[in-house]
């Protein structure tokens, strides 16, 4: 191992799993790049990789690779493995925070995708994308939800806790979405109503379900990876662009707010710190479809009913 290896070997240490791994992909591509030793990297070295990648990355995945390796220069720095830091001399690449039309799955997009995952895939992968796309809940809220999580109110209203640090949020869970869900804990899970009241994660490994209905306690929940190459496979069936769960997130908060929806309201449904994130959508919702208040509810259960009405 030569030493701008070792470099990248004693750095990446520090990180796991996945995260590990993409630190050194990163670092060690910039190397080929650059066709230098690591610690006589300059301005204009960096400057060109990041020209490059913004011929073929999004500025999302620029902005996260720049972090990468400012950090990796940040640490050698610190540790007088070089008398500079080029990076000092380098702006950061700005990524937009305006949503992209081509980002937002339509009604009918959605339509496709959902059918798709209701026809072709398993039911615990229906339910899961079901469940962010009519809530609007973050991926990682999502896969750490627990049977517990849901409750009636004093109106029958059916709604989810959504926990974010020491911050809980309520939303609003259609009858539907909990049918599939139900569908699942029973056909799927195959486990009591008892469930229902304990601390037990809902999305969980396929080889972990047997063990589930003995030791539920002990089983940790999904990935975050595992929905992406899900989502590939059925946009792909679906005949539709890429979508990822962060897109179907996006949809639930600009169809609400063109059929009505006020801003603190979406601030609320999505856990937003500031409800001025709504204006990252103000260039894209003018160019959906226009719709009937409550249309969304409706169109959701319309796409759901089709199995009952079909068996």
């Amino acid at each position: 191992m030569d030493d701008n290896h070792r470099l990248i070997e004693d750095y990446v240490q520090r990180y796991r799993g996945r995260t590990r791994k993409d630190y050194r992909r990163e670092i060690q591509s910039f190397y080929i790049f650059v066709e230098k030793d690591l610690p006589e990297v300059e301005k204009q070295d960096i400057e060109g990789y990041l020209t490059e990648l913004k011929k073929k990355k999004t500025a999302t995945t620029v902005q996260r690779i720049y972090h990468q390796l400012a950090t990796f220069y940040h640490e050698l720095y610190k540790n007088e493995k070089i008398s500079s830091n080029p990076f000092f001399k380098v702006q950061k690449p700005k990524a937009s925070k305006q949503v992209k039309k081509d980002r937002v799955p339509s009604f009918q997009e959605l339509e496709r995708l959902l059918r798709v995952l209701r026809e072709e895939f398993s039911l615990r992968d229906y339910a899961m994308v079901l469940l962010i796309s009519t809530t609007g809940i973050r991926l990682k809220e999502a896969l750490h939800i627990k049977w517990s999580d849901f409750f009636l109110d004093g109106r029958d209203n059916l709604g989810l806790r959504v926990q974010k640090g020491s911050y809980d949020r309520y939303v609003k869970i259609y009858p539907e979405v909990w049918e599939v869900l139900e569908r699942y804990r029973k056909e799927v899970l195959k486990v009591g109503a008892s469930y229902l009241k304990e601390d037990y994660y809902i999305f969980i490994s396929r080889n972990d379900r047997e063990d589930y209905r003995r030791y539920a306690d002990i089983i940790k929940p999904l990935s975050e990876s595992w929905l992406r190459p899900v989502l590939v496979a059925a946009c792909k069936k679906a005949e539709i662009p890429l979508y990822t769960a962060k897109d179907l997130r996006h949809a639930n908060a600009m169809h609400a707010l063109k059929l009505g929806a006020s801003t603190e309201e979406i601030q609320q449904q999505l856990g937003w710190n500031n409800k001025n994130f709504v204006n990252r959508y103000n260039g894209v919702i003018a160019s959906l479809e226009k719709s009937a208040n409550d249309y969304t509810h409706s169109y959701f259960t319309r796409i759901i009913n089709e199995e009952t009405d079909k068996s």
